[in-house]
């Protein structure tokens, strides 16, 4: 910062509903006021995308020109809020997020929904019973004991959920990455072909597999530990477990 003109107003990009960019706001405040930058030259853009979860850069160029056009001073305690926020969101505990997520305070409009996503990586404790994470679910379900590539994820009944939900929201390559890393658990075997992109990549579900998707988990170990804000999801450690409850879901340990 010490190299922008002190008398030039600095311009934050987020998507009002985008996971991604609302942490990219909060981390990005969080770093202006630990630098002791004159927040009022703080302006946030907020463009409409082509989808409610995807990020600034599913925005068309005039709707990018309408945004910062409209660009508003940030206030306050929209500062105060996304510190806490994101400095609750790297803790080694999700449990201090969660509860501000639950709290939807009134500085950031309906934090609750916008928030979703942080659960959607830790396993579920659903009627006593538990269960892969939703993306986990989303991910072993395209699979059965026929050979198939990820672009299986991308057709069949779930294909909205993997298209709206893990890609819009994540990305595309976090898919064979954690598809890889069920192989090293012995829930899905993998096969390499010709091929370029995903088509190099091909994968069929085990016996293991199909029990550790359709009954239960075991433990929290029975899938790879992978890292939600400062958490380490899956591990039997700490074992953080996303409770289903009628209304919606909390996270404990």
């Amino acid at each position: 910062m010490s190299s922008w003109p002190s008398t030039q107003p600095i311009v934050v990009w987020a998507a009002p509903r985008a996971w991604s960019d609302q942490l990219f706001l909060w981390w990005t405040l969080d770093a202006l006021a630990r630098e002791h930058v004159d927040l009022s030259r703080v302006y946030r853009a907020a463009p409409v995308t082509y989808h409610p979860l995807a990020a600034t850069g599913g925005a068309p160029r005039p709707e990018l020109a309408r945004a910062l056009a409209q660009a508003q001073p940030i206030a306050p305690e929209l500062v105060d809020a996304s510190r806490e926020l994101w400095r609750s969101f790297v803790s080694p505990s999700p449990l201090p997020f969660d509860e501000l997520r639950r709290a939807d305070p009134s500085s950031i409009p309906d934090l609750a929904s916008i928030a979703e996503p942080h659960g959607w990586w830790f396993p579920r404790l659903i009627d006593g019973r538990l269960r892969p994470s939703e993306m986990d679910e989303l991910l072993l379900y395209a699979f059965d004991d026929e050979w198939r590539g990820p672009s299986a994820l991308l057709r069949g009944a779930r294909t909205d959920d993997i298209t709206d939900r893990l890609i819009n929201v994540y990305g595309d390559w976090i898919i064979v990455a954690r598809l890889m890393e069920w192989v090293g658990r012995g829930v899905l075997e993998y096969q390499r072909r010709d091929g370029a992109g995903w088509g190099q990549h091909a994968f069929r579900i085990t016996d293991v597999g199909c029990r550790l998707r359709d009954e239960c988990m075991q433990s929290v170990a029975d899938a790879p530990a992978i890292y939600t804000g400062g958490c380490r999801t899956h591990d039997p450690a700490r074992p953080f477990v996303r409770v289903v409850e009628s209304g919606g879901w909390r996270l404990a340990l």
